[in-house]
């Protein structure tokens, strides 16, 4: 007997309310997609194109195959391959969204192939498995003109993509980040006037008119000659159309595969902070190195049988990966604020068997968009590891104790493993005055409203392991 969702019971996508194909949703933990009745002979052709069987022998796009059952409004349900783990752009490092930039390019190069191109190109479109990009949208895909080597989608890859590579590759990841943050991209003429201070000297609405036209212009052989005549009445309309019939109008080729090289040389400047090389020495060029510390972790999380983690402060990911190389967890996410330990991690992984999530994230002070589902729904895993970081928050940033716990709790469905530093900034040699009040006990006071204490274990001079199991009423409050 096959199961058959009743509309009430699916979880449909917040994520997916302007497709004019279809709605994404979630039931019983798989993911589907419902299409609309006028859309589904678009979808079919899709299908059953070369263009979707090349995309998934590639590893592109998700394996999807067609639901055995309807919903009432749709005329066919698919569904998809589901990944674990959902970062959104802007939780990208530099190197994974250079990665997913080459991937809508690639996208689109096969798809001219059977006369497709994507509509548009924005990072939602993409999803990580891991560390490998997949396009997921398959209500993207249009049919385009015999001979149309533009791509409408053009200008979206350059404010979305291009743009903040470039920023970011000049230094200017606070920006870069920021820009994939809302559905607002950044303009062509603020980039124009960002990257030649020439164009600085012209007011914007008019260059904003000039860009237009230039704009409009690229895409007309995307139009039939018929087209054209009726928008450009006359003369001018007559030569466009003639033109573009000869395929002699200028301006209209998007070279995806110089797009390629184009992308492919950015580089992101050199940088060292102050955590950037932080896990250095817990790796060499064959494996990841384990330390007395990271043996007891593991042993607990044997143990306690856990399946999935989120690593929290994570740095270059080495735990993670020693996690999901020795225990029975299968699931890791590695969350750090620092972009070139996690561009670290995200090369690292790619030559790994054992691949955790790179998330590019600052899980006390996060980046928010105005879509989608926060990060600590979207990431809680059955326990939560910070190591070597409430004393950076506590002392150095001064986020109020109960405010850390609270976050950390909401990132767990289970357990935590949190270390408290007794020596509180201790560098190795020497330790800053600590105020009155932070000492072991004061830790284990707040530590236990929010969680149920299960060892207390002195690992290091300065590393005392807090391993608890998650209070049901500790609750997340924090923005």
């Amino acid at each position: 007997m096959t199961l058959k969702p009743d509309i009430q019971e699916v979880q449909f996508s917040s994520l997916s309310v302007i497709d004019s194909v279809g709605k994404v949703f979630v039931w019983r933990d798989r993911l589907f997609r419902a299409i609309y009745h006028d859309a589904v002979s678009k979808i079919r052709a899709v299908l059953d194109s070369g263009l979707f069987e090349e995309l998934t022998a590639n590893g592109l796009f998700p394996k999807t195959w067609i639901a055995d059952f309807s919903l009432p409004g749709f005329g066919m349900v698919l569904e998809h391959q589901r990944y674990s783990t959902v970062a959104y752009p802007y939780e990208w490092s530099f190197l994974m969204l250079k990665d997913a930039a080459l991937l809508a390019l690639k996208v689109n190069i096969i798809a001219r192939k059977y006369g497709y191109e994507t509509k548009d190109c924005h990072g939602l479109n993409v999803i990580f498995d891991g560390v490998t990009p997949k396009f997921v949208d398959l209500g993207s895909f249009v049919k385009i003109r015999d001979g149309y080597m533009g791509w409408h989608a053009f200008e979206e890859f350059l404010q979305f993509y291009y743009y903040p590579l470039r920023l970011w590759a000049h230094g200017n990841g606070y920006v870069a980040r920021r820009m994939l943050l809302g559905s607002k991209l950044m303009p062509h003429v603020s980039f124009l006037k960002y990257k030649n201070p020439f164009y600085r000297i012209f007011r914007s609405d008019w260059l904003e008119r000039i860009v237009y036209y230039y704009y409009r212009f690229r895409s007309l052989s995307g139009f039939s000659p018929a087209d054209i005549k009726a928008k450009f009445p006359g003369i001018v309309g007559r030569l466009l159309a003639t033109l573009v019939s000869l395929r002699l109008l200028p301006l209209q080729d998007v070279n995806l595969d110089m797009w390629t090289r184009k992308i492919e040389h950015l580089q992101k400047k050199a940088n060292k902070t102050l955590w950037s090389e932080y896990q250095d020495n817990y790796r060499n060029a064959r494996e990841d190195l384990s330390t007395p510390r990271f043996e007891r972790l593991i042993h607990l999380f044997a143990e306690h049988q856990i399946s999935s983690v989120v690593e929290l402060a994570a740095n270059q990911g080495v735990f993670s990966r020693l996690l999901l190389q020795r225990t029975k967890v299968n699931r890791a996410v590695c969350i750090d604020s620092d972009e070139d330990a996690v561009d670290k991690l995200y090369v690292s992984a790619k030559s790994n068997t054992a691949v955790p999530a790179p998330v590019l994230l600052d899980f006390i002070f996060p980046l928010v968009a105005h879509y989608g589902t926060p990060a600590h729904t979207r990431f809680q895993s059955d326990a939560v590891v910070a190591m070597a970081i409430t004393h950076h928050l506590i002392l150095g940033a001064g986020v109020p104790i109960e405010r850390v716990f609270e976050t950390i709790a909401s990132y767990s469905r289970r357990y935590v493993f949190i270390e408290f530093m007794p020596l509180g900034l201790y560098d190795g040699k020497r330790s800053p005055p600590l105020p009155s009040w932070y000492h072991q006990d004061f830790f284990r006071e707040n530590f236990c409203a929010h969680f149920s204490l299960l060892l207390e274990e002195q690992l290091e001079e300065n590393r005392v392991l807090f391993f608890g199991s998650k209070l049901e009423n500790s609750v997340h409050h924090a923005a």
